[in-house]
């Protein structure tokens, strides 16, 4: 069962250009977290933890992607082709 992520950040909200700097939510043992967007890469990459969002009921997966030595994050491809990620809200 993945860890389900609730929230991101952003320096710029309203930008969809920018990277996600951080994201947050609930580790399947109820645990809050709150950890920069590299180490929720890492987590998936190593294949320690692995995340979701929850969008409208169902449960998406986020996958994790380097591109230019620097590590990113994304949900898996869905019906609708858009990162439900960048949906979430932002705090």
């Amino acid at each position: 069962m993945p860890s389900q992520i609730t929230f991101i950040t952003k320096r710029h909200p309203e930008s969809s250009l920018e990277a996600i700097r951080r994201v947050g939510g609930v580790r399947v043992d109820g645990e809050r977290f709150n950890i920069p967007r590299q180490e929720c890469a890492d987590d998936i990459l190593n294949g320690v933890e692995s995340y979701c969002v929850m969008v409208y009921g169902v449960q998406v997966g986020v996958t994790a992607y380097e591109k230019n030595g620097e590590k990113f994050i994304k949900t898996k491809p869905n019906k609708n082709q858009t990162d439900s990620l960048l949906s979430l809200d932002q705090c």
